[in-house]
Parts: C-alpha cells; structure tokens; sequence
C-alpha cells in the first residue's frame, strides 16, 4: 500500500479530501493536458445510471448509522448526487485529474475534475481558490435538476478496490472530512437533507447538499436469487 501525504493528513493507503466554503474565489483553470474529447470507458459511463451497488448501499447505510449514533437524523440518498458522486468517482480513476497542476504549479486534489467529460474543468488546489467550480457541480452535471450547492469527501486507495469499512473511518478519523459528516465545526446547522454516493474500483467519493432531489431517493440493486 502506497504512503500518501495530501493536504496536510496522513493517512495510510488513502487520500481524503473535503470541500471548505469559507474561501469563494472565482478563477478559470488550467490544470490537466486539454484533450476536449470524451475519455470515459462505457463500462463506467454505464455505472452512471444503475442502482446503487452492494458497496455502495453499505456505505449508505454506514454513513446515516454513524449520524444516528451521533443524535442526527438519516439523509435521504440522492440520485442527482449519487449521479455527481459516481461521474467524479470514474473521472478520478480513469482520468486522474489528481495528478495534475494549475497554471501556478499548485498541484490538484481529489476535487479536481479532468478535462474529459462533459463537465467543466477544475484542478481543485490547497488554497480553494477554485471552490465556486466544485460547488457548481451537481448544477452542472445534472442539467440543473439539482439547483443547489454541493460538498464532498473523496477517497482513493492504492488497492484494486475499496473496503467500505476503511473508507467510512478514514473520514471519521479526519476532523475535516468527519465535521463535514456530522455538520459539526463550520458545517454547523448545514441542515442535510441529501446525500450521494459513488464508488468505482479504487475511489468513494460522497456529495452533500442542503436541498432535497426533486428526482428522489436512489434504490439499492435487488439481489438475484442463484
């Protein structure tokens, strides 16, 4: 397993990251090598729109018991933003927009989007210089059928696959990532009323949002009698 340091926390096998929105700057971005085509298999454009997988329903679960066990409600999950959660998922490991640098040479995060997609691109750097592009997120990708703001946790890990167990701690584990769970420190009163998921091979990413989806509810895949 690899040793990353990012963004300041240590953690072994992992990178975690989290959205901060005290700083609103907005910029345009020159990070990843500008290819303008579409770089995403049909194998994971095709997850996009499925039912949430085994992973992804533990990981649900998991998430709204961790709440609870803290004296808050269950978030509803999204499909708009399990749609961001899963499109940013396949982009970070097919296109490894992490790996790049803005014009200042700042290098990206696990925030960052590539420019493969229909999206627009961001290289989403330590300072938070481009935070207004994140937030725009599940406007942009969901044709504004989510209108509002969304914030997110990454996780990537240098294993084929994720362990759901170890995603969910590794967040609790970050005070940063962990507030943002829990609407504590300068997530207070957030008032969460949905929630993504999208895990694909390597990466979990979770998106939050203060407004509910008007497409409702995302459903856990049904299990297939052998």
């Amino acid at each position: 397993m690899l040793f990353q340091i990012r963004d300041g926390i240590n953690i072994v096998g992992c990178f975690i990251a989290a959205i901060f929105s005290y700083i609103v700057i907005s910029a345009s971005t020159t990070c990843i090598a500008s290819t303008g085509e579409m770089k995403l298999s049909k194998e994971a454009v095709a997850e996009v729109e499925k039912c949430l997988s085994p992973k992804e329903a533990e990981l649900v679960r998991r998430v709204n018991e961790y709440r609870e066990s803290n004296g808050l409600p269950p978030i509803a999950i999204s499909k708009s933003l399990t749609k961001v959660a899963r499109f940013h998922a396949i982009d970070l490991h097919e296109n490894r927009p992490a790996e790049g640098q803005d014009s200042r040479g700042e290098n990206c995060s696990l925030h960052s989007w590539s420019d493969r997609g229909f999206w627009t691109p961001v290289c989403y750097t330590s300072d938070h210089r481009y935070a207004e592009k994140m937030w725009d997120k599940p406007r942009e990708i969901t044709n504004h059928v989510y209108t509002g703001d969304g914030y997110e946790n990454a996780y990537w890990t240098s294993e084929s696959e994720v362990t759901v167990s170890r995603v969910l701690d590794g967040w609790k584990r970050s005070p940063s990532h962990n507030a943002l769970i829990l609407e504590t420190g300068m997530w207070q009163r957030s008032n969460w009323l949905a929630f993504g998921i999208g895990i694909y091979k390597n990466v979990a990413v979770i998106w939050f949002g203060n407004m509910t989806d008007p497409l409702g509810s995302a459903t856990a895949c049904k299990a297939v009698n052998q």
